[in-house]
């Protein structure tokens, strides 16, 4: 079976979705009987898959927001803290450099987990998709 990627994936749902909603306005028009129902339930399956598709986009977006927050919180809060004691001791630059260069140490850090536990959700992920197209009636 090849390999098709998300946006390909999201495509074709969309896709569906779209001619699920056309047979609506056409079905509309008719007066309401069995054969109208079974479309119905595989508009709401394709409806759910394509909204938990698009929750999932969200989700990355917002991990990645949160990845460039770190890269830049770190250095400013090193920064600021090193500011504050050189005010205090009167030590002028060392505390500055000192303290910047283990802010951007600790934003690494925070990037370096961050990207663990988002390649760690993203395999988890494509191991259940795996799962799914093995066993459709799951």
């Amino acid at each position: 079976m090849p390999m098709v990627s998300q946006s390909e994936e999201t495509a074709k749902r969309l896709r569906t979705l779209k001619k699920c909603l056309r047979e609506k306005d056409l079905s509309a028009s008719t007066s309401p009987s069995a054969e109208n129902k079974a479309p119905v339930s595989e508009r709401r399956k394709v409806l759910k898959d394509f909204l938990s598709q698009q929750q999932a986009g969200m989700s990355a977006l917002a991990s990645a927001g949160v990845i460039g927050l770190h890269m830049v919180s770190g250095p400013l809060v090193g920064f600021g803290l090193g500011y504050a004691l050189d005010w205090f001791f009167g030590c002028h630059p060392w505390g500055k450099i000192v303290f910047l260069i283990v802010g951007i140490g600790a934003g690494f850090l925070n990037v370096y987990r961050d990207t663990k536990i988002l390649l760690a959700r993203m395999a988890r992920r494509s191991a259940a998709e795996k799962s799914a197209v093995k066993d459709p009636h799951r």
